[in-house]
């Protein structure tokens, strides 16, 4: 950031103005309501798996309302499948008769709502584009941007529309709408304003915490507190006053309950799968990647000078905000391929090899268990041989241990018919494989990105890299947060980006 761009920045956030602009919409208050009544007549059912589907289902379609100016019956905001959807939730309330009356109440909610062309969101914003044509829109859903930008154009409108992290950047702006709740976005966007004026456009409906202390002296609140009522035709429902309850709508994501659904349906197999932390990315996607903080995954250092924004970075230096690379379909090693085919006719052949001496220390420790390998391992004079570490060494991704004593040791074992230099010979050239593969891939995406636009990937958290060298199509993702605890994950599940979003209906 030089100079000129920094005196922009200091000068936004010195002199700061801060609207706040609410819109009102009955039906959707009436399906908060009756959504609320609903769920708190659950009681102990509530923790019921298929309930727990249904309120997040619901939920979600009320958060999408809330959370861009898409008319209700735009298919970004409500699930395609929703038809479906309704059909397995009438079927749910048909066993549950104490939550038949409340439940039909919510369903007869949301099918008006279904049909609402309009959004009240909408309507403000185009006022105050009009007002100010070069405005731009900020979202806190990047996987939302593309279907607003494509709608707006599609009613002759054109706008910016950003994405949380592009604040982060050098852009500043005369005016900045956001949607949304101020305790939705990060405390920067408040903090350090990248625009002259800032304006909250959210529903009367929805929790807003308005209390904030601007964090430079000279930082102007104009009438943090204005609200402009923006009425569509609305649904009548007899609770108004209650329907006016302001609920906290933005979604809390539990990283712990996607890796238990996620994981309810894989097999680990031998021993106890591989330590794994589960990664929550941009655009509804999430990945489990290794625990081993000695693993490198891709990485896009977006500040880097451009020979440096392709590296393989450590997963412990992985924080939220670092953007990673993975495989967009197939497999999650791209790095194997790309080695494989440097390899040639002998990968084949050494391949059978690593997953055979693999394989016969996962019998091993099937038989009896990995604390006692691990203690035998020792014994025979591994000097690594923690019960991670080996359960570590029996991974597909895993090629060899850095110590020769370590794989010495497991050969001894296992009982290995053959001579041990040469597997140790044998298992360095796949390692070195490895190395010119992962130096070649870093080379054509270094060559890739001084080509590309990178915007998709800093707007929406998410773009995807065609290369040449065998690896396919690959994807960059922004990383949201990251699970501290250490799952139990098959090998096959590491590296393999997921849609949590789109989890199928419980059966």
């Amino acid at each position: 950031m030089n100079t000129a761009e920094v005196d922009r920045v200091y000068a936004c956030s010195s002199e700061a103005r801060i609207h706040v602009a609410s819109v009102s919409h009955s039906g959707l208050a009436a399906f908060s309501y009756a959504l609320r009544c609903l769920d708190r007549s659950l009681g102990d059912i509530g923790d019921d798996r298929i309930w727990e589907w249904i309120i997040r289902f619901l939920r979600r379609y009320r958060f999408n309302i809330c959370a861009s100016p898409l008319p209700f019956d735009h298919p970004a905001v409500r699930s395609e499948d929703y038809e479906q959807r309704l059909s397995q939730i009438k079927s749910t309330l048909a066993a549950y008769p104490s939550q038949a009356l409340l439940g039909h109440e919510v369903l007869k909610c949301l099918e008006s709502l279904y049909s609402v062309s309009k959004n009240p969101l909408l309507v403000e914003f185009l006022r105050l584009r009009q007002a100010d044509p070069k405005l731009a829109l900020l979202l806190k859903e990047s996987r939302l941007i593309g279907a607003v930008d494509e709608y707006l154009q599609s009613i002759g409108f054109e706008s910016t529309i950003i994405s949380p992290s592009e604040l982060r950047q050098h852009a500043v702006y005369d005016q900045l709408v956001i949607i949304g709740a101020p305790q939705w976005y990060p405390s920067y966007v408040i903090d350090s304003p990248r625009a002259a004026t800032l304006t909250f456009l959210n529903f009367d409906s929805v929790k807003g915490d308005w209390n904030w202390t601007p964090t430079l002296v000279n930082a102007v609140v104009l009438e943090p507190l204005r609200s402009r009522q923006v009425k569509l035709a609305s649904i009548s429902y007899s609770q108004k006053n209650e329907g006016t309850e302001q609920d906290d709508i933005y979604p809390v994501v539990r990283l712990e309950k996607i890796a238990e659904r996620t994981l309810a349906s894989s097999t680990v197999g031998a021993g106890r799968g591989l330590d794994g932390r589960l990664v929550l990315l941009d655009n509804g996607y999430a990945v489990f990647i290794s625990a081993q903080a000695e693993t490198k995954v891709f990485s896009i250092d977006l500040d880097a000078d451009i020979e440096y924004q392709v590296t393989q970075k450590f997963v412990r230096d992985l924080v939220p905000g670092s953007y990673i690379l993975l495989r967009a379909s197939g497999g999650g090693d791209y790095v194997s391929d790309v080695a494989d085919a440097l390899l040639g006719e002998n990968a084949s052949r050494l391949r059978e090899t690593q997953a055979r001496w693999k394989q016969m220390l996962r019998d091993h420790i099937e038989e009896f268990g990995i604390e006692l390998v691990a203690e035998e391992l020792e014994r025979l004079g591994a000097t690594k041989a923690t019960p991670g570490n080996v359960n570590n060494w029996i991974s597909p991704g895993f090629i060899r241990q850095q110590a020769p004593e370590d794989l010495l040791a497991v050969l001894e074992l296992i009982c290995w018919v053959g001579e041990p230099d040469r597997l140790i010979q044998e298992m360095d050239a796949i390692r070195r494989a490895h190395i010119h593969a992962g130096k070649l891939i870093r080379k054509e995406l270094i060559d890739l990105i001084q080509q590309e636009d990178l915007g998709d990937l800093t707007r929406l958290g998410h773009q995807e890299f065609q290369l040449n060298s065998g690896s396919g199509c690959l994807a960059g993702f922004r990383i949201l947060e990251i699970l501290q605890t250490v799952l139990p994950v098959p090998g096959n599940r590491l590296l393999v980006p997921f849609q949590w979003e789109d989890e199928q209906w419980p059966e």
